[in-house]
């Protein structure tokens, strides 16, 4: 099955809007990691990502959310990121 890496980065969030998105990601199955409001998420299909799109929207924060159709060749380079979250940023972004 393929995988696709996105970036979810969420503006003007309260803690009930963070629920909200983190239980949306957590209902499609979506491995993620968060840094500040930025969201690494993994989604297994096009229609999985269209679909969570489609929830986020419900939501009503502002959000941008990129999707990439992963590629041979990408890297993830860091700076003042732990070796462990790079290496999960790594796997969901690149897998």
């Amino acid at each position: 099955m393929a995988y696709y890496g996105n970036i979810l980065t969420v503006f003007n969030s309260d803690d009930q809007d963070i629920i909200h998105i983190e239980t949306t990601l957590s209902d499609h199955n979506n491995d993620f990691t968060k840094i500040d409001s930025v969201y690494f998420v993994e989604t297994n299909s096009k229609k999985n990502t269209r679909d969570l799109i489609r929830k986020l929207n419900k939501i009503n924060v502002d959000f941008i959310f990129y999707h990439n159709n992963i590629s041979d060749g990408s890297q993830i380079k860091t700076s003042g990121i732990n070796h462990e979250t790079k290496m999960k940023l790594k796997n969901i972004l690149l897998k």
